[in-house]
């Protein structure tokens, strides 16, 4: 969130027939003109100022008004010291004029030179608060000061005060508004700063631009980029707007709108070095969202050019380098990241601690660029503990047992960036036809972006899973190839690999085969936060209703609890809570039924509506991974599989007696897994690969995208049996036969044998399939 600013009130525009100098600056830059006034005019303007009653705190002494007036004049002008000294010399002919110790402090907040004139100033506004107690220009300017210091308790407390002498006051509303966004009373600023707008009809863009930023921490992105549209109306060239709108759309991944905004801003070389960092930061973020690698690293080094240091973006580099196998370079970012620590305190950023994990990956990953795909084995080629705080995200010296990988080989050169066109016509074809089945898969939800690199790594998953079930099981004994046993962890282990390829900050690992630690105590949770205080996950929370009532459910069985339709917050249930029990927290698990023991359960997922030390509601979903749940799971896994197994053994792949039993089998199989949520990420990428690619497998295809604000996993979880979960996704899928035989296509693993010709296709800068 971009620090909050509070400017002094602008000068009043003079009226068009007045003769006053003001109309001297009137639209134009109101400092820059001062700047260049001499004496005379800028009595006028004070003279201005008393006639038009604009003078805080006035003494009613015209004369003495008039002084404090030119003081006023000097602020705004810029030269705070003359306006101290001003100050200074009415002071000593009259050491209660509230007026002039008011426009001294505020000269003393202006200042900006440390903690000395912020103290001057906070003990000019307490002596402005003992003189003149019933009035509220000592307490605002003090609140002001407070909010300037990063003390926003005690900010609330002085607004609190001011607000009892003028309870309809827009600035008032507005600084509250600042003080509970600060606090991350998210609710309460946006009711203030709306109250403020309302209040002032002239719609201050300060005002406009906290409420947009208000609304987009509470997940509200949608209202936030109406409000910063409108704002941008008002002044349509301000960068910070542009910035904000920017952020808004791509936070949505409507990444066309962002760099709109954001090209208002990285047109303009002079602009602030801030903003031309955040925007060349946002712009390679999106860039690489959306699978367009290359160009994502021409948008990090532009933000290295504008800020040589600025670790994110080195950060981010390296990331997108190794992401292409172009690993001496990313190794070489990552180790930028990690010893230049000018700041003192940065290794607790997320950055500083990814980054060691990612050099050790991004060197392990250059030793197998010329193995295939399939042979990554991270699980077992890294140690237990490493992963472990890998996941964790702790500190890569804390590991106690680790051993460096060796650094890039010379020998081995990184990949190449290739162009489509320079590809034989059969891999184009094939990467053409997995791009299409990938964007089957394509989540359109907001918070997702369009990832091409995504889709077509998982669409050649998929044509990869379907080549390989067709050569297993068209074999006489089905499930061995070259005597290794092919199971449903094969399937799914081939998607795994696909998808760790898509982004290497994505940590994707079976969580089950980390070897660290005993016993089923040392569990992985994978949590999906709905709501963390007044911060919405917009990701998610098209499922918010479906999950609040089953909550609301729960309190059925309490007899005195009535008005049930009433209850509309999570904050509603919790109170509830407390009052039916000690404790002030909801927990509720659900069940998924057993397809090989009709009256056996297992554990699925726990809902969760707690509260934190700071009374902050948390609503979230939480699967724990421990070694005998997933032994359950896998036994419902194997029992699936063998199904489908025996049907193609008992007729052949090309002869299935019952194709829709056969589908709901495929179907359940994902089912199952969806729920296990056995990777630290990427499940629900995986699963539905695997799905496509037992059906191409036997000559059915997924012909329609997943629905508008529809998440497979979510559907799977909150289903609540496999048949529901089935009935609704072949709704969905409009499952048909395949339009093209997978025959007229080459071998996955022929045509791109190796990890190196795998990332080559990866990175291609455009397919014109």
């Amino acid at each position: 969130m971009p620090p909050v600013i509070i400017d002094l009130e602008d000068l009043v525009p003079i009226d068009k027939e007045s003769e006053s100098p003001l109309k001297v600056c009137q639209n134009k830059n109101v400092v820059q003109c001062l700047s260049k006034l001499d004496d005379t005019i800028i009595q006028s303007y004070a003279d201005y100022l008393v006639n038009k009653d604009l003078i805080p705190l006035a003494s009613g002494d015209s004369d003495l008004d008039k002084r404090i007036g030119y003081g006023h004049v000097l602020l705004h002008m810029g030269k705070y010291d003359e306006a101290i000294q001003h100050f200074n010399k009415l002071l000593q002919l009259d050491n209660e004029l509230a007026g002039a110790y008011y426009g001294r402090g505020t000269a003393y907040a202006k200042k900006d030179q440390g903690e000395q004139s912020i103290e001057k100033a906070l003990n000019d506004f307490n002596k402005v608060i003992e003189l003149e107690n019933d009035e509220s220009e000592g307490y605002e300017k003090k609140a002001e000061v407070l909010i300037q210091i990063g003390n926003p308790r005690l900010a609330m407390h002085e607004i609190g005060q001011a607000m009892k002498f003028k309870k309809r006051c827009p600035k008032l509303f507005y600084l509250r508004g600042i003080v509970n966004l600060v606090l991350k009373n998210l609710t309460q600023a946006e009711k203030d700063l709306r109250e403020s707008l309302k209040l002032d009809i002239q719609q201050p863009l300060t005002a406009l631009y906290h409420l947009a930023i208000t609304l987009f921490n509470q997940g509200k992105v949608r209202n936030a980029i109406q409000v910063f549209k409108e704002a941008l109306k008002l002044d349509p060239d301000n960068k910070d707007l542009q910035l904000g709108l920017g952020q808004a759309y791509k936070e949505i991944g409507n990444v066309k709108q962002a760099e709109k905004s954001l090209n208002g801003i990285l047109t303009v070389t002079s602009d602030s070095k801030k903003n031309q960092v955040s925007s060349w930061l946002l712009k390679g973020q999106m860039e690489y969202n959306s699978g367009n690698t290359q160009k994502s690293v021409e948008s990090f080094k532009q933000c290295l050019d504008v800020d040589k240091n600025n670790y994110i973006c080195q950060y981010y580099h390296g990331v997108a380098h190794v992401a292409m196998g172009q690993y001496f370079q990313g190794v070489k970012d990552f180790t930028k990241v990690i010893v230049y620590d000018t700041e003192g305190h940065r290794k607790l950023t997320p950055e500083f601690l990814k980054s060691h994990y990612l050099r050790e990956y991004a060197r392990y990953l250059h030793m197998k660029l010329n193995d295939p795909v399939t042979s990554l084995n991270i699980e077992a080629d890294f140690t237990g503990e490493m992963l472990d705080h890998w996941i964790k995200r702790l500190p890569f010296d804390s590991i106690e047992t680790y051993i460096e990988k060796p650094g890039i080989q010379p020998l081995v050169s990184d990949v190449h960036l290739l162009n489509f066109e320079d590809l034989p016509q059969n891999v184009q074809k094939l990467l053409c036809r997995a791009e299409h089945i990938g964007n089957m898969a394509q989540v359109k939800v907001d918070g997702f972006f369009v990832n091409r690199r995504l889709n077509t790594a998982m669409g050649l998953a998929t044509i990869h899973i379907a080549q390989y079930v067709q050569k297993v099981w068209s074999r006489p004994k089905g499930v061995k190839i070259n005597g290794k046993k092919a199971w449903w962890q094969t399937l799914f282990g081939i998607a795994v690999q696909y998808r760790r390829l898509v982004d290497p900050e994505s940590l994707i690992i079976w969580l089950n085969k980390i070897k660290y630690g005993s016993g089923d105590d040392n569990q992985y949770k994978t949590d999906i936060t709905f709501i963390s205080g007044q911060v919405v996950n917009i990701q998610r929370m098209q499922y918010f209703d479906l999950v609040f009532k089953l909550f609301k459910s729960m309190l059925t069985e309490y007899k005195d609890v009535t008005d049930l339709d009433k209850i509309d917050t999570a904050e509603d249930l919790i109170k509830i809570a407390r009052m039916r029990s000690s404790g002030s927290n909801l927990f509720m698990s659900t069940q998924v039924p057993s397809t090989k023991d009709k009256n056996k359960h297992f554990d699925g997922i726990l809902m969760s509506l707690t509260t934190d030390q700071n009374n902050m509601v948390q609503l979230a979903l939480s699967i724990a991974t421990m070694k005998s749940r997933s032994n359950d799971f896998h036994s419902e896994l194997d029992f699936i599989f063998t199904k489908l197994h025996d049907e193609i053994k008992r007729n052949g792949i090309g002869k299935i007696a019952d194709v829709e039993g056969f589908v709901n089998l495929i179907l359940s199989l994902a089912y199952y897994f969806y729920n296990l949520m056995p990777l630290s990420k990427g499940t629900s990428a995986v699963a539905y690969s695997v799905l496509m690619g037992l059906l191409l497998s036997v000559g059915r295809e997924v012909t329609v995208g997943i629905p508008q604000g529809k998440l497979m996993d979510m559907e799977a979880m909150l289903s609540g049996a496999p048949d529901a979960f089935i009935l609704v996704a072949k709704q969905w899928m409009n499952i048909k036969k395949s339009s093209e035989q997978l025959s007229t296509l080459p071998k996955v693993w022929e045509v791109l044998p190796t990890l190196r010709n795998v990332l080559e296709v990866l990175s291609l800068a455009s397919m014109p399939c």
